[in-house]
């Protein structure tokens, strides 16, 4: 028969001897420190016959007194009650080269039946601690000590002497076991009598309830804190019934200073009672148990992140199918209205603000992964911070105007220099204004305010809207954290955006927090950013401070080159709709592309026509990837001179190093930004008129 793995888990690390028997004598199971005492493997005793991995000594039958074990576990049967033993001399058998030796053991046993179910014997559990050394003296002593008559027979001498000796041997035997009690891998305590009074406790115990003035007082003066918390009916159920008590993941508060603070904690806890020599009178309870409070903590932050990252992915799947379906219903709509000149232009407009809403999505999941692996770089430079509040307000300004929000920014200074990457610090105002706007009715008002603070810059984001309930307060800057919202979500987000912002600031050496007065009372975000100091070449030194385009940032009016003179284009990828999609916008545009779906039909055009630029996708499949592709290119005639422009879905610096190392001369991220790459097509040539 098995045992449950919440009680196996005791039973193995338990510093007492346990041994399982079953009711045909066979040996279940033994724990590491029964194993221990008796010098045995557990392969040489389970599922032996307990008399037969124990055997008599036949040359020394008094050596071993087995006919009162197998009475006691009888009697544990039969009457359903534990039952203890005096003291009792067992031989333990052990195997030398010269054959099996019996040594001379004494043993103090107990053995409990163990129920099932239906209330009948399962098997017993025999708890059997090793009391030899307390027969271990001289001769002498033990013929006058350990006998049946009185000390008052021996001489008065002798008498002394024997107390003295045995008194020894008991501080040692009493050392020995707290010795035995400090080494159990968790807390132990003995309560005796029905006050429960502390007889002793190992140092994990006293680490658990934070002080050791306990020894000698009943339970509940010596920790009062702990009284009403359920402990008295466990205890009296223990003591009253005679059966054990196991729990897991016990919960309560205790004062670990006495006077002081309290403390909640998790414990696994057994409550084992422990009986007078007739077997029946419970003396007091024997307490083991774990302190598994940092384990059900940790337990706890598991289940709070796995219920987080549901709710992530729900929003995730919410905010990917928002820009999809205008984007499905625009392109429906070019099907049926191609010969409709607005329509075809509203459709196009939709499809591209959607992917660029999309493509920002993409980039805070990128930012989050580069920031909690710690493979986030930043370009450090002098930028002013006023400039970047402008910067970051330009990219929220459409949010203000539908909602109608008023947006003011007052600085103490024109001019406010920090140390930092410009495009990063864009990104961190410009996501808190856009949570102010977001989280703000129509008509509110959002105010950045800039000064300086001692040696650092402070910015304060506020605004006039819902604000931020208490509790969720110290977890607005959690990954994929958010507030309750109602179904509609129509707020929207992920919950990285604030998350992202922490990460940056710390970076930039800085701090950020959040403060709120309460729901519908509005909320201020402040970060504080180390300052440097005005100089007149303070712009000069950061130079333009613009981001590079992308999605969101493209300038639409950039002017698309002329028909006549256009360039002659390569674009390949193995995706036909891209790259026909891209090609057409390219003719369209008045270049002459040619394209190729994969790196052997892209290498026949370069070896028959020449091209000012190939437009390239980096994960072609076959044995040559767009890398490859690339250094091929370069050492064809048609394409030595040209441009190499990688397109690619993957937007790490280490994916832009290797494509620098294989030879490209820019590098973008799928979906492209049209007018920023016509823009970057063109640069030559307006190099080329402005020289």
């Amino acid at each position: 028969m098995s045992i449950s793995p919440n009680y196996a888990a005791l039973f193995a690390a338990s510093p007492y001897p346990y041994l399982l028997v079953a009711l045909d004598w066979t040996i279940i199971d033994a724990n590491p420190a029964y194993l221990s005492a008796v010098g045995r493997d557990a392969g040489d005793v389970l599922g032996r016959p307990l008399f037969d991995a124990f055997p008599a000594n036949a040359a020394d039958p008094g050596s071993t007194n087995d006919t009162l074990v197998r009475q006691s576990i009888e009697l544990a049967i039969a009457t359903k009650r534990p039952h203890t033993t005096a003291f009792l001399r067992y031989a333990v058998p052990r195997a030398t080269a010269d054959g099996v030796v019996f040594d001379p053991r004494y043993w103090s046993t107990v053995h409990t039946p163990v129920l099932d179910a239906d209330g009948a014997v399962a098997f017993v559990c025999q708890n059997a601690i090793d009391v030899t050394a307390l027969y271990d003296f001289d001769e002498s002593v033990q013929t006058h000590c350990l006998q049946e008559r009185a000390d008052t027979e021996a001489p008065p001498r002798l008498q002394a002497q024997n107390h003295q000796a045995l008194m020894r041997i008991l501080r040692a035997e009493r050392a020995h076991l707290l010795g035995l009690f400090n080494q159990a891998p968790g807390f132990i305590a003995v309560l005796r009598g029905r006050n429960y009074v502390f007889e002793m406790a190992n140092e994990a115990y006293y680490q658990l309830i934070g002080h050791r003035d306990i020894l000698g007082k009943p339970l509940f003066d010596a920790l009062p804190d702990v009284a009403g918390q359920g402990f008295e009916q466990l205890l009296d159920r223990v003591f009253s019934s005679g059966e054990p008590y196991l729990g897991r993941g016990i919960k309560f508060q205790a004062q670990r200073v006495p006077g002081g603070p309290f403390t909640e904690i998790y414990i696994d806890l057994l409550y084992q009672p422990f009986f007078e020599a007739d077997g029946v009178t419970v003396s007091g309870v024997f307490a083991q148990g774990q302190d598994v409070t940092e384990i059900n903590t940790a337990n706890l932050a598991l289940r709070e992140a796995d219920r987080r990252k549901d709710d992530f992915l729900a929003m995730l799947a919410h905010e990917l199918r928002n820009p999809l379906a205008p984007i499905s219903a625009a392109a429906e709509l070019l099907k049926i209205a191609a010969d409709d000149p607005a329509k075809v232009a509203r459709s196009s407009q939709i499809i591209g603000r959607q992917v660029r809403h999309m493509s920002s999505l993409v980039d805070d999941l990128l930012d989050v992964s580069r920031v909690t692996s710690g493979r986030i770089e930043l370009a450090s430079e002098t930028v002013d911070l006023v400039e970047v509040i402008g910067h970051a307000a330009e990219q929220v300004r459409p949010s203000f105007d539908l909602r109608a929000q008023n947006f003011y920014l007052c600085s103490t200074a024109d001019s406010m220099p920090v140390r930092g990457d410009h495009k990063r610090l864009v990104q961190v105002i410009a996501n808190l204004l856009g949570n102010a706007s977001k989280y703000s009715a129509s008509g509110g008002t959002i105010t950045v305010t800039l000064e300086r603070d001692g040696p650092r810059l402070r910015i304060d984001v506020r605004d006039d809207g819902m604000g931020i309930d208490p509790d969720f307060l110290p977890h607005v800057f959690d990954l994929f954290a958010q507030a309750q919202r109602s179904s509609a979500r129509s707020q929207g987000g992920l919950g990285m955006g604030l998350a992202l912002v922490k990460s940056l600031v710390h970076l930039h050496g800085g701090t950020v927090s959040a403060a709120s007065p309460g729901p519908g009372q509005g909320s201020c975000f402040t970060i504080l950013l180390p300052a440097m100091s005005e100089t007149p070449d303070a712009r000069a030194e950061a130079g333009d401070p613009r981001p590079e385009p992308g999605p969101g940032t493209e300038a639409e009016s950039v002017p698309a080159p002329a028909g006549a003179g256009g360039l002659r284009l390569l674009v390949v990828d193995d995706n036909i709709d891209a790259a026909d999609t891209l090609a057409d916008y390219l003719r369209g545009a008045g270049h002459r592309v040619a394209v190729a779906h994969d790196s052997l039909a892209a290498l026949a055009l370069a070896e028959h026509q020449d091209f000012d630029a190939c437009l390239l996708d980096i994960g072609l499949p076959g044995i040559m990837d767009g890398n490859a592709l690339a250094g091929r290119l370069r050492r064809l005639p048609g394409a030595a001179r040209a441009t190499l422009i990688a397109i690619s879905g993957y937007g790490q610096q280490s994916d832009k190093a290797v494509a620098a190392r294989a030879g490209f001369d820019h590098y973008f991220t799928k979906p492209v930004s049209a007018p920023a790459l016509l823009a970057e097509l063109d640069r030559p040539r307006r190099a080329a008129r402005t020289a």
